[in-house]
């Protein structure tokens, strides 16, 4: 069985150079723009790779990194402004993943145009009151939900599934401050000079929709009901192959608890050197939005240890492997 992965290599830490709001734009007018050059971005970027990279394969996956559909937290200037962000976000991020799938439509018959997107993640803070008035002067406190959306293109209507990150990065938001600990959050401080206290973990799970019907687990099976997983970025856990705490409502959350392919979709997180086989799959695949050389890579297990996969760059932004 031959798997083509296609891995978008972009800078989602502090994004494009005039991810920059202007005095005179609206956060979410510029929020939109953003969103809408990234999408046409992939699109031509994924039609130029499709039109000229021929072959025979039993499935494609198109991975995006973590923050992909973010824009710079600098342009996020308050609390009020921090809020709106996120209801913008929750209600539009999945119809920019639907199109992204609905422009590559499957061929009938044909099993080698079949696509897996891993539309990279989006991250939203949402307020907590009860908490916030725990808090040395009544700060504000937040809660991450950091998700990705899966989709593919053989499906019949516009079911999506969605894994959620479950570790809160001190480098995700805002820039971390001391000297205002509260137990189990990270401290941090907008641009107007607001301390604000986000909890370091998030109770989000995982959840699907297929048209009306909405369960609770994350759909992980592809060409034929072959295993795959997803770690975001600090969730991804080697040290020796002790499980984090959690791993097992992690594990009951994936419609199949097996899994061949592992992907790490982050923004800073390493994969080790070697790295170590994250849960008994073939192979691991990381896409990184943190610049540096090594952002995507792909390598496969054996009873040796880990072995890179070669790739290619066909396009700009996308890295190609085979498995």
């Amino acid at each position: 069985m031959t798997i083509r992965i296609l891995s978008w290599r972009a800078d989602s830490f502090t994004h494009e150079a005039d991810d920059v709001r202007s005095a005179d734009n609206d956060l979410l007018t510029h929020a939109k723009e953003r969103m809408e050059f990234r999408l046409s971005q992939v699109i031509a970027e994924l039609e130029a790779v499709l039109e000229t990279d021929t072959g025979s394969w039993d499935h494609t996956f198109v991975t995006l990194p973590e923050f992909f559909w973010n824009t710079r937290w600098s342009n996020v200037l308050s609390e009020d402004e921090l809020m709106q962000l996120g209801d913008f976000y929750m209600d539009h991020v999945s119809d920019y993943v639907n199109r992204l799938i609905d422009a590559f439509p499957a061929r009938s018959g044909d099993p080698s145009s079949a696509i897996t997107f891993l539309a990279g993640t989006c991250a939203i803070l949402y307020r907590d009151d009860k908490e916030s008035e725990k808090t040395p002067c009544h700060d504000p406190v937040f809660h991450a939900v950091n998700w990705l959306l899966c989709g593919q293109n053989t499906r019949s209507d516009k079911s999506l599934t969605m894994w959620p990150k479950r570790y809160v990065s001190t480098i995700d938001f805002f820039p971390q401050v001391n000297g205002h600990a509260f137990p189990g959050h990270i401290s941090a401080q907008l641009p107007n000079g607001q301390i604000i206290h986000i909890g370091s973990n998030s109770e989000v799970s995982a959840e699907s929709v297929h048209g009306i019907v909405i369960t609770d687990y994350f759909t992980n099976t592809y060409a034929d009901d072959k295993p795959f997983s997803i770690d975001i970025c600090l969730d991804y856990f080697t040290q020796k192959g002790v499980r984090p705490a959690g791993w097992e409502q992690r594990v009951a959350e994936l419609r199949s608890k097996q899994s061949d392919i592992d992907f790490l979709i982050a923004c800073g997180m390493p994969a080790g050197d070697p790295p170590q086989n994250p849960g008994g799959v073939q192979f691991l695949v990381r896409n990184d939005g943190m610049p540096g050389v090594s952002q995507c890579q792909a390598w496969s297990f054996s009873a040796r240890g880990a072995s890179p996969v070669a790739a290619t760059n066909p396009t700009a932004n996308f890295v190609r492997f085979l498995l």
